[in-house]
């Protein structure tokens, strides 16, 4: 629910209670459309007895009438003896037609980034027919098993917020609107810094967040990432999850790095098989209780930032690079920290699936509806072709995603997914040396932690020699090794 004092009805409150509501009717729209929220019969709450919430609102109308909006309510809203100074007014939305809008339509496999493409539109209920509401009541679904039968929450809302999630496309049809990539959010803020003084509205608290769990296997990926962000001048802050397999010695070259450590229990995966890879990727739900920012742009620890990503902090929940079909990678994403988000996660991940095990598959479950990101904010390194042997990097892409073999488990000299088949299309020199140029930037003490082990240099070599053996056309195990870290094992 959305309030305003008492007098006058200014044209901004108005704005905030329809777009408040517009919100509400967009995001029960789409669990509609989506075919994990069909199921089951929905339920909407039905009030008596003078809620909590209407009380805060006839405290700042005092003796006025009270003219309320309700949106999605399945009947009417009972206040008792106040009947004379409440006015109901139904917001009307009217349905989509059928067959005219599609999931896929809204959610298609692939879109051509270099050409403008346009989601469908929904139909909006007229503005200046709702001009004279108070308060817009809107109702949330509840599942069947849920015992409390109403929460209710009284909102002051940010207009500039707001007007944000509206200006979102309702599915990844489209890039998000170009608005936030010419102005920086810091500057949005000096442009809106009347409202901000008015409202009392704080500088938002953002961070980059990667997590670590059950091994140090990306230790050294973590503090190339960190110092990749430095590099890029960020201005936000470093968060980093770590769970008890992560050493004090490691610790403490994180911290060296730029990482602010926050301790956390490992959370399993229960649809990933026993000792895989994915096992425990749900470390990465903890994100969400990150509660002391607005928000955090998670990224994986085996990325780097290659051009400043803070101008992409102004975009809402959830926003992620599509990664295949009508899915989003959740390698890089944009969230917004919430308890209550949190234990709904929790509270689900026993009976909603994952395609992959991991966390990429169930998130993409519980928030179907994700905003896309350009794919060069996180460009994944991965060639349909293995018969090009160049494998070039593009030029104006913000990360790169190090899939297959990692930078710090090769030689510097080359990349070492030449010398498997089945990770051919992983290969790029050009990539490699990016990752390396970093590494080379950063303090001599950090270095020790990208150290090449005896076990790593053996694999390498065995590798190596099998695509020596089968003379590789490629021609990456000619080269001859000069990493200097095989000197300091």
């Amino acid at each position: 629910m959305a309030f305003k004092p008492s007098k006058p009805k200014p044209f901004t409150y108005i704005c905030i209670l329809f777009l408040i509501a517009l919100l509400f009717f967009i995001t029960d729209t789409l669990r509609e459309l989506h075919s994990e929220f069909q199921k089951g019969v929905t339920n909407y709450p039905r009030l008596v007895n003078n809620p909590k919430w209407f009380e805060f609102i006839e405290q700042e109308k005092r003796d006025e009438s009270i003219n309320i909006g309700s949106v999605n309510f399945d009947g009417m809203i009972i206040m008792d003896g106040l009947r004379t100074k409440v006015k109901m007014v139904r917001v009307d939305f009217n349905p989509v037609e059928e067959d005219k809008v599609l999931w896929s339509d809204l959610f298609p496999e692939w879109i051509d980034e270099n050409s403008p493409s346009n989601c469908p539109e929904l139909p909006m209920p007229k503005f200046e027919d709702y001009q004279e509401l108070d308060v817009v009541v809107a109702g949330v679904p509840c599942d069947q098993d849920d015992t409390v039968p109403l929460l209710s929450w009284v909102y002051k809302p940010e207009l500039r917020r707001i007007k944000q999630k509206v200006l979102m496309p309702v599915g990844s049809c489209q890039l998000v609107p170009p608005f936030a990539q010419s102005v920086s959010g810091e500057e949005l803020w000096r442009r809106n810094s009347d409202m901000i003084h008015k409202y009392n509205i704080q500088q938002p608290r953002e961070a980059y967040v990667t997590a670590l769990h059950s091994s140090e296997a990306y230790v050294c990926g973590a503090i190339v990432l960190a110092q990749s962000i430095i590099l890029s001048n960020s201005t936000k802050d470093l968060v980093l999850l770590a769970d008890d397999h992560i050493s004090q010695k490691s610790l403490e070259g994180l911290r060296s790095a730029g990482w602010k450590i926050k301790r956390i229990q490992r959370i399993r995966s229960p649809h990933s098989k026993k000792e895989a890879y994915n096992e425990w990727n749900y470390s990465k739900l903890r994100i969400w209780q990150l509660k002391e920012y607005d928000k955090v742009m998670f990224i994986d620890s085996d990325l780097i930032v290659t051009k400043n990503l803070d101008e992409f902090f102004i975009y809402p929940q959830l926003s992620a690079v599509g990664n295949d079909k009508h899915i989003f990678n959740s390698g890089l994403m944009l969230v917004e920290p919430s308890e209550c988000t949190f234990k709904t996660l929790m509270k689900k991940r026993f009976v909603v699936g994952s395609y992959n095990g991991g966390d990429q598959g169930f998130l993409n479950e519980m928030f179907p509806w994700w905003h896309r990101l350009p794919a060069r904010l996180n460009h994944l390194k991965f060639f349909s072709s293995i018969h090009d042997y160049n494998h070039q990097m593009p030029q104006d892409m913000y990360t790169i995603h190090y899939l297959g073999l990692k930078p710090w488990m090769c030689y510097k000299d080359y990349d070492c997914n030449w010398d498997k088949t089945e990770f051919q299309h992983f290969a790029s020199d050009s990539a490699n040396e990016k990752w390396w140029h970093v590494y080379d930037t950063m303090p001599k003490k950090l270095r020790k932690y990208c150290s090449l082990t005896p076990q790593m240099d053996a694999r390498i070599q065995k590798y190596r020699n099998r695509a020596k053996n089968a003379s590789f056309p490629d021609g990456h195990w000619k080269i001859k090794i000069k990493d200097p870290r095989r000197i300091l094992m």
